[in-house]
This record gives C-alpha cells, sequence and structure tokens, in this order.
C-alpha cells in the first residue's frame, strides 16, 4: 500500500533541532565545589545577620537617644514646676503675713514699742552716744509717748522723737551718728520675700 510521506515545516524542524542540541547549563560556578558553596552562602548569611544586628543597634540607639532627650526635657519641666511652685508658696505666705499684719495694725494691736526697741538695738551700737532720732507715723507716735511715761527709754539714750506722716504705721526710722535703720513694714515684707526666694534657689542648684 503507498503511503504519503508527511513533511514538517521546517520550522517546526528547526526547533526541534535546537531544543535538542542546547547543553545543560551547571548552576555551580566552575572551580567550586558543593563544599566552597557552602562556605560562600554561610559566610553570606553571617554578614547579613551582622548587618541586620548593627542596623538594630542603630535604631535601638536612635531610641534611647529619643527616650533620653524626652526625660530630660520632662526632669526641666518639673524642675520648673517646683520652682515656680515654690515661688508661689513663698509669694503666698507673705502676702497672707502682709494682710494679717495689716489687720493687726488697721486693729491698733501692733506692739510699737516692741518696734522701736529693736531699732534702737539695731541702731545704738553705731550711735557712740550720739544723740539718736526716731521718726514715726504720728498715730503710733502718740501710743509710744504714753508708753513712755510708764516706761521710758534706758538711762543716757537720749532720743529725739519726730512724727513722720510718710511712714505707714508700723514703721519706724532711726539716725544716729550718721547711720540709719530704715524698718519699714513694707520693706521687712519684701527683704524676708526676697530672702526666701534666694534660699530656694540655692537649694535648687
Amino acid at each position: 500500500m503507498w503511503r504519503e510521506q508527511v513533511r514538517l515545516p521546517a520550522a517546526v524542524v528547526d526547533v526541534r533541532v535546537r531544543r535538542a542540541r542546547t547543553p545543560v547549563v551547571d548552576a555551580t560556578p566552575a572551580g567550586l565545589s558543593v563544599a566552597d558553596m557552602k562556605v560562600v552562602a554561610d559566610r553570606a548569611f553571617e554578614r547579613g545577620r551582622e548587618a541586620g544586628r548593627l542596623e538594630v543597634e542603630r535604631r535601638c540607639g536612635d531610641v534611647l537617644a529619643a527616650l533620653e532627650t524626652l526625660v530630660a526635657g520632662l526632669t526641666a519641666d518639673r524642675a520648673r514646676e517646683r520652682a515656680a511652685l515654690t515661688a508661689f508658696g513663698i509669694d503666698l505666705a507673705v502676702g497672707l503675713t502682709r494682710e494679717l499684719v495689716g489687720d493687726v495694725v488697721a486693729a491698733d494691736a501692733h506692739d510699737i514699742r516692741r518696734l522701736v526697741d529693736l531699732a534702737l538695738e539695731t541702731a545704738l551700737p553705731s550711735a557712740a552716744g550720739s544723740p539718736v532720732t526716731l521718726r514715726l507715723n504720728p498715730d503710733d507716735l502718740s501710743r509710744l509717748e504714753n508708753g513712755l511715761k510708764t516706761h521710758p527709754f534706758g538711762a543716757g539714750i537720749p532720743v529725739q522723737l519726730v512724727a513722720d506722716g510718710a511712714l505707714s504705721r508700723g514703721s519706724v526710722k532711726v539716725f544716729s551718728g550718721g547711720a540709719e535703720v530704715d524698718a519699714d513694714l513694707s520693706r521687712r515684707l519684701a527683704a524676708m520675700a526676697a530672702a526666701l526666694h534666694a534660699k530656694a534657689d540655692s537649694t535648687r542648684a
């Protein structure tokens, strides 16, 4: 029986030929055994792990630095808050003292003789026997003069009393031997407040 010979197109034949002739590529680089490749892979892994560790350390360092900055800021804020609270407490205490003293003076209940004696104790060491001039508010002077009738100053203390309407009640000024003692009530309170603030500042430092 006659059989018809089937001829394939040349392109198909060529493809088949090319596929048949394609060599198998060896994935192992020339000159390296499987053991060598494992060593190379292990080294690459170690380098990658070290790079990862360094990156983690860097990021942790950045986080720690940010936390330290935050803590320092919070510490500074708390220090400022404590300082402000201390200053407020001092001002409040002095303010209350001023009000209480003002109420006492307004009620004519302050001890003017005691205030005068304290001022004289401060001034007399520098007086060296010189005459002493004592200036007071007119109302305080009147009260003092009434008290001097029964309890005069000590012997040998020449004191001149002068009414000074510019002085507030509870204030005393002493002049002697070129020295001056200003026992003004408002100034004494201001000096007390300044001393307390200075002590608070030195404690924080």
